[in-house]
């Protein structure tokens, strides 16, 4: 009987620290074991009993290519919109005043 602690529950099951506590919290996760005031573990075989009983990853799907439109800028591909929205995200953060104070010449 091993007994794992939060970072190495992370590790193993490759879910993140909130993930677990609220997979615990619904009973979805095993519970852990108070050690002492401030310290708790799960014990290294419910942790991995979890993981087996995963489902296993199914293989991606393969998308089928969609043809994209865009708003107000018709006729355009999809690499000038995102030019023109990155030149107009440029341009206003030049133009807003700096939050330390005047620029410096």
């Amino acid at each position: 009987m091993k007994l794992l602690r939060i970072h190495d529950v992370i590790s193993v099951t490759g879910v993140s620290r909130m993930t677990i506590y609220r997979l615990e919290k619904e009973g979805l996760f095993p519970t852990r074991r108070r050690l002492g005031k401030n310290s708790v573990a799960w014990l290294d075989e419910d942790v991995t009993a979890w993981v087996v009983a995963r489902p296993a990853a199914q293989e991606p799907r393969r998308s089928v290519a969609r043809t994209s439109y865009s708003t107000g800028l018709s006729g355009l591909g999809t690499a000038a919109v995102s030019s023109a929205s990155a030149r107009s995200s440029r341009t206003s953060l030049l133009s807003r005043p700096s939050a330390r104070g005047p620029a410096r010449r």
